[in-house]
């Protein structure tokens, strides 16, 4: 089968996937208090997890009708509510997810669960169900579909003036183009409780909070794509429940729900690769809950090209479902009990349960042919190039070939930063399913960042792709936080910028079947040694790469796809001699090839990487 055609999805692979998941699920309930243990994490492994497994097992019971499901979801459900009643027991952020996941849980249980349970959870939802506090615009989302679910079940009026101030806020942080920023502008909020509720945290003074690193989320610049995907997914439900229960009340907040969600759908549109996936760094890295996600907002799209990426993204991760029915947290083979203390986000609970919760969702939509008619069609040409230069992003597209690139640095510094500038991510070459060439990660807290070997030429933080330069014992690279200056040079996408010294212009050139990458530099100060850098996949826990480095060229093999990586105008390669797990497909290293040493002020280089799928 061609994995471009349009061929669509048969929505029992997704319900089966989702099943073989709930039935590992109900194991991991405490028999005796109803807790969801998760299977590695013990920290943060609740959080809002008991609301969306609630939700899973609610639908495989409707769709297969056992029994065992619906008790367990049952139970799910009131464990939520025992979490919503003690204020200290979770946060209100975490509050949010509880009541709109355990919600769609008790639409789908209808009657059979009794009239008596659901009049139950009616009073103890409109009891204890709107402790506020949106720490960002997800959760705006969330409290936005929250209210409307309340309003639709009966659970409470509806409150016009206040689903318009989350809106307006949701409005003001959607750039001209559809991204939607999961920061907010106002730091502190309105916060609505009971009596009796307690808040725990304390401001501290902002003096205080930048010595620590602990800026205002409206001073960060993040910009993490994944919440806005995420965002997008929370309204679009929103929207779906609207068109299963009209509330005539709520169509003036529909339609503009509408608005910011057609805008959205079209961002994402631009950022789909070449392989179906979708693009990705960072913390927006690819997760199985970003993986739902995506698949949902497919499904409830109408056919054709959605059909198709619905399809091509689910067979894409569904590789790495495992035979027990979970998931891998990232797209690798590695075991779960491996990759937990490298990954952030790596909660099975919450994460890949809510992974699985849009998979069912997505089932749902496809089996009932229930798709949303007014939302946008997806729109994918090959060779398309997109920036958008206030979220920071430009993504790049030819043929079976497909990356992302940041234009500047999102929050945090050059050791440790959230995306680094003009870095690429989600490369795709030839059409590849391996992820050969992995995303950028600089992440150096926490456990286990590396495995060294031995030591090797450079500094080691992270997987790296870019330059570093080194002078009077210190490194650095392209950490601006203001945009590179961006130029479209018929099919190159060129990036410019002045920096620590350094004039750098970065040409990114993509074909059919390989990925071409140029600097000029214009040096500015004495340099011990000038380098640009690019990481290899070594593992992704199935698949072992053979790697043989012959001057300036470089011979790839993994999985049965070869790759050739040639330099011109800079030393011989030098393979990094360290192991880096933080990368979301595996075991990486590093490449990397001089392009100067003792380099006097005033000096210009230049030097040329072409990477070619064999």
């Amino acid at each position: 089968m061609n994995a471009n055609d349009g061929t669509p999805l048969d929505c029992e692979r997704l319900f089966s996937a989702v099943r073989g998941f709930g039935d590992g699920l109900i194991g991991w309930i405490d028999g005796q208090t109803g807790e969801l243990r998760d299977p590695f994490e013990t920290v943060y492994g609740e959080g809002y997890g008991p609301g969306i497994a609630a939700h899973i097992l609610a639908g495989l019971h409707r769709r297969y009708g056992c029994e065992r499901y619906r008790a367990a979801a049952e139970r799910l459900v009131d464990r939520s509510l025992e979490k919503l009643e003690r204020p200290t027991d979770n946060t209100p952020f975490t509050d949010i997810f509880l009541v709109f996941w355990s919600l769609k849980a008790v639409e789908l249980l209808g009657d059979a669960c009794g009239a008596g349970r659901r009049d139950e959870w009616r009073e103890r939802f409109a009891r204890r169900g709107r402790r506020l506090d949106p720490p960002n615009t997800n959760a705006r989302c969330l409290l936005i579909g929250a209210s409307a679910m309340r309003v639709m079940l009966g659970m409470e009026r509806p409150d016009a003036a206040r689903l318009d101030r989350l809106l307006d806020a949701v409005e003001e942080m959607q750039n001209s183009l559809g991204f939607i920023d999961d920061t907010i502008s106002i730091v502190r909020p309105p916060v609505e409780y009971y009596p009796g509720d307690v808040r725990r945290y304390r401001l501290l003074p902002d003096k205080i909070r930048g010595r620590l690193g602990m800026e205002d989320a409206g001073r960060r610049d993040m910009k993490p794509i994944a919440y806005h995907l995420f965002s997008c997914a929370v309204l679009c439900e929103t929207l779906r429940w609207w068109k299963r229960r009209p509330a005539p009340e709520l169509a003036p907040a529909m339609r503009r729900i509408g608005g910011i969600v057609a805008k959205g759908l079209a961002w994402i549109d631009r950022l789909v690769a070449a392989d179906g996936s979708f693009s990705m760094t960072e913390r927006s890295r690819e997760h199985f809950w970003t993986c739902g996600c995506f698949v949902y907002l497919c499904a409830i799209r109408n056919g054709g090209e959605a059909a198709s990426m619905l399809r091509r993204h689910f067979e894409w991760w569904s590789r790495f479902i495992r035979d027990d029915g979970s998931c891998s947290v990232t797209p690798n083979r590695f075991s779960n009990a491996l990759r937990v203390g490298f990954e952030n986000y790596a909660t099975m609970t919450m994460y890949v349960t809510q992974g699985f919760s849009f998979l069912l969702d997505a089932a749902e939509i496809v089996s009932e042919h229930a798709q949303l008619e007014e939302l946008p069609r997806p729109v994918i040409r090959s060779g398309d190039m997109f920036v958008d230069e206030e979220a920071g992003y430009a993504h790049i597209r030819a043929g079976g070939s497909s990356a992302g690139v940041s234009l500047r640095r999102h929050r945090g510094g050059f050791h440790g930063g959230y995306c680094p500038a003009t870095g690429m991510f989600n490369v795709v070459i030839g059409g590849s399913r391996l992820r050969a060439f992995p995303s950028p990660c600089y992440r150096v807290e926490g456990l286990g960042v590396v495995m060294p070997v031995r030591s090797a030429g450079m500094l080691n933080n992270g997987v790296y792709d870019g330059i570093r330069a080194f002078g009077k014992r210190s490194d650095w690279g392209p950490d601006f936080t203001t945009n590179a200056d961006v130029l479209i040079r018929e099919d190159r996408l060129v990036l410019a910028k002045s920096f620590n010294g350094l004039a750098v212009e970065k040409t990114i050139r993509l074909t059919e079947d390989s990925l071409e990458i140029s600097y000029e530099f214009r040096i500015g100060r004495f340099l011990d040694a000038l380098l640009v850098t690019h990481p290899l996949l070594l593992s992704d826990g199935k698949n072992d790469a053979s790697v043989e480095i012959r001057g300036a060229a470089v011979r790839m093999t993994l999985g049965g796809e070869s790759y050739r990586l040639s330099c011109a105008q800079g030393y011989a390669w030098t393979h990094h001699q360290e192991r880096h797990m933080l990368s979301t497909s595996g075991i990486t290293s590093q490449l990397y090839v001089t392009v100067g040493r003792n380099v006097a002020k005033g000096s210009e280089l230049k030097c040329s990487l072409l990477i070619e799928k064999l």
